[in-house]
């Protein structure tokens, strides 16, 4: 039997709290939902942080800044797509 996730333990708590009056989910999906993005936000900035790093030595400061700036836009198209997926 498989442990019980992350996922299946928010949903039996919002199920628990449906089922009393008066209370709202709301706030804790909200923070959820922060957290992460919040997540997301830091493994965006780890990626282009060892991208970036790791690019080849001996290219003109205009070529590093276009290098970091094609790296940032593929990542964020990455994790974006990631919120919607």
């Amino acid at each position: 039997m498989a442990g019980t996730t992350i996922e299946d333990a928010i949903h039996a708590r919002a199920d628990a709290e449906r089922a009393m009056p008066g209370v709202s989910f709301a706030p804790i999906y909200a923070f959820v939902s922060n957290i992460a993005h919040i997540a997301r936000g830091q493994e965006r900035q780890t990626i282009i942080d060892a991208v970036t790093a790791g690019r080849a030595p001996g290219h003109s400061e205009e070529w590093n800044a276009g290098y970091d700036a094609a790296v940032t836009a593929a990542i964020r198209i990455l994790i974006e797509r990631s919120f919607t997926h």
